[in-house]
């Protein structure tokens, strides 16, 4: 776009004054926003800019500190003066002659804000993160936002992107975020309508605060820092009770805030922890789905985001509820996205992806689902539960007509050892993790040996690995299974241990461990077992999901065959490892070192 190649051409010719590149950006922004105060006549004639200034750049710093001087905006936009305008005035010269230079051929005059956290900008302070262009625009067009609304960005990125936005359409929007920068102001000053800009915290020290509590916005577009704490004490002692879970987790926190400041819609992002995390994350989906306030769920892809791996989601609320259900969609699909790197992605076909949302016809990528069935299920909200593929649909159709049980019913489950620190005497013991787990047969250790406190390993006694324990690894390489051989040591030393990313599945006496091995190892059981994944940035499996994980019930017959598979792959297994030393050593006598 020609008004972003003016921008840059500006920006370079700031960087010739010394400048770091946040502070070039900075300072372009200030030469454009006084350019375009001037052109609209919206400043004294004697502090308007001519080409004058390129002949006594000096007098530069006079009219920033003029216009510092007003206050509100123009305050927040000229007050931080960068250093170079005093010392070195003349320094300015290239870039008060490219402006000028623009400016009489008609670029300035439509100047587009809107890009402008590109990677050459990009500088993410403390979880703050520039969201790609085409995030904020989807965010923005979620929001439908029309000129009478108010507009509320809590956490909006330095660069003011969903403010500026949301600034096309209403002459009411109100930024608000932590970022102590002079930049929010400046595309304040350049944007289609100028917006209100507040430096605080949005938790901490709300400003958007009318007769004596949160201001309502009729709409609030919000892409709040992940993975931020804030202090319990300050949490609890909130002047507004817009708290009602009384944690830390800023996940929970910044969804209760921006619901407290709005009347009629909520477009937010959130850290995908958020959608099936247990504890103060579930009491809130819970009284958001009991009330019946979510109106969509839009999984994101992952790569996304600049700098960071971490997956979101975009939360459509409704604050006033009466909702019966939930429409899950699934941009993390091809059709919306396209790879540009190796770990980068960027969005495509918005406008079909805004279709889906607002269409209410389930869809290959959409899922409407009723209130009931998801608080039935947690109240857990990864789209993935519920947008289902086709080989999850030819599975479901495949159990429809089976006998099913519950894994809880069929097996209890055993954890990994706790590690400490070793007090008494330690003992060897074998850890089995993902690459101890065959492929075929039994389980065949690789060597990983660990040291254990003595007196620990006798009081988990019960953690130490038995005759046809099922392995199965449920954070990172989730899915993966072994099952021990019925030859392996006793508790102690030289005995087995499961992994910290696996979990023990014990199968009780009347069950066959080896049918369920079997079953689980198959693909009809590990597309059963990828239903029940979760994670933001790790996959995991819940032990809660995976206790009520239904799987099939074997019949007699399916067990005597299980038996006989399992026994008959390990007897295989042993012939291939003989035939495998037979082949080293085929060799070894020539060629030696």
């Amino acid at each position: 776009m020609m008004t972003n190649r003016a921008i840059y051409q500006i920006v370079d010719s700031v960087r010739g004054t010394g400048l770091d590149r946040d502070k070039s950006l900075e300072l372009a922004l200030q030469l454009l926003a006084w350019e375009k105060l001037s052109r609209k006549n919206r400043i004294a004639k004697e502090l308007a800019f001519s080409a004058e200034y390129i002949k006594y750049p000096e007098k530069v710093l006079n009219v920033f500190q003029a216009l510092s001087a007003s206050g509100g905006l123009m305050f927040k936009a000229f007050s931080n003066i960068p250093s170079v305008i005093g010392v070195n005035p003349y320094a300015l010269r290239d870039a008060l002659e490219v402006v000028s230079r623009l400016s009489a051929t008609g670029v300035l005059e439509n100047v587009d804000v809107l890009n402008l956290a590109e990677e050459r900008f990009i500088s993410p302070v403390g979880g703050y993160l520039n969201m790609p262009g085409e995030v904020a625009d989807l965010m923005s067009a979620i929001a439908d936002i029309r000129s009478s609304d108010s507009v509320y960005t809590p956490w909006d990125s330095s660069f003011a992107q969903l403010a500026s936005r949301a600034a096309i359409k209403s002459r009411d929007v109100y930024y608000e975020s932590i970022l102590h920068s002079s930049i929010p102001a400046l595309v304040s000053l350049l944007s289609t309508n100028e917006f209100e800009v507040s430096i605080s915290n949005p938790i901490l020290q709300p400003t958007a605060i009318e007769g004596g509590k949160p201001r309502l916005f009729d709409i609030t577009v919000a892409f709040p820092p992940f993975g931020m704490k804030y202090p319990a004490d300050e949490i609890r002692r909130d002047l507004f009770n817009r708290f009602p879970e009384r944690t830390s987790i800023g996940s929970v926190l910044a969804v209760r805030h921006a619901m407290s400041q709005t009347k009629s819609k909520l477009v937010i992002a959130v850290q995908n922890s958020l959608l099936f995390s247990h504890g103060y994350e579930k009491e809130l989906r819970k009284d958001l789905v009991e009330k019946g306030m979510i109106e969509a769920v839009i999984a994101m892809p992952n790569g996304l985001l600049s700098l960071t791996n971490i997956a979101f989601t975009i939360l459509v609320i409704n604050p006033k509820g009466g909702l019966n259900s939930v429409k899950f969609i699934n941009a993390d699909s091809p059709e919306f996205y396209v790879g540009v790197a190796r770990t980068r992605n960027d969005l495509r076909n918005i406008d079909g992806l805004l279709e889906l949302i607002k269409s209410n016809k389930e869809s290959t990528n959409c899922s409407i689902v009723s209130n009931q069935v998801v608080l039935s299920n947690d109240a857990q909200l990864q789209v993935d539960r519920y947008v289902v593929s086709d080989s999850r649909k030819r599975l479901e159709k495949q159990l429809s007509g089976l006998r099913k049980i519950q894994l809880g019913d069929i097996a209890r489950t055993v954890r990994a050892i706790p590690l400490g620190s070793i007090e008494s005497k330690p003992i060897a013991v074998m850890e089995i993790g993902a690459a101890d787990l065959s492929q075929f047969g039994y389980i065949a250790p690789k060597g990983k040996t660990i040291s254990v406190d003595e007196n620990l390993a006798k009081r988990y006694e019960d953690c130490f690995l038995r005759p046809l324990d099922i392995v199965l690894i449920v954070k990172g390489s989730v899915g993966k299974i072994g099952i021990v051989p019925a030859d392996v040591p006793g508790p102690g030393n030289g005995g087995w241990v499961a992994g910290q990313s696996a979990i023990v599945l014990r199968v009780h006496p009347e069950y066959c461990a080896q049918s369920l091995f079997v079953q689980l190892r198959s693909p009809m059981g590990q597309e059963l077992l990828a239903g029940i994944v979760s994670g933001a940035t790790i996959k995991l499996i819940q032990l809660r999901e995976l206790m009520k994980l239904e799987v099939v019930q074997s019949t007699s017959d399916q067990d005597t065959k299980s038996r006989e598979i399992v026994d008959s792959e390990e007897r295989l297994e042993r012939g291939i490892q003989k035939i495998r030393v037979e082949q080293e050593s085929l060799s070894k006598n020539i060629w030696k070192l």
